[in-house]
């Protein structure tokens, strides 16, 4: 990250950055918020197995949407023809 400071060495050639930081982006009522996590290393190694469970299940929902678009864009009589096992997301683990 880079600051505001005009003096900093994040604005040298090549640049020192900031951090790293841990960030928690989310949308709450159509916008998106974000919150810099302040962790000691003991607790971001805690924290580090539903950092990788919010990971995973934000790509398993992203195939989960575009799996539905796919369904949903074709014509209706190909989709009844289709076999569309509702299921078969369940299958997969987080």
């Amino acid at each position: 990250m880079r600051c505001g400071k005009t003096n900093c060495r994040c604005k040298a050639e090549p640049p020192v950055l900031h951090g790293p930081y841990l960030h928690w982006t989310r949308t709450l009522a159509g916008k998106t918020v974000t919150r810099t996590l302040t962790l000691t290393q003991e607790q971001a190694s805690r924290y580090q197995p539903w950092f990788d469970n919010a990971r995973r299940l934000r790509e398993l929902i992203t195939e989960l949407e575009g799996r539905s678009l796919r369904v949903f864009s074709t014509p209706r009589a190909d989709r009844q023809r289709a076999e569309i096992s509702p299921g078969r997301c369940a299958e997969r683990q987080i």
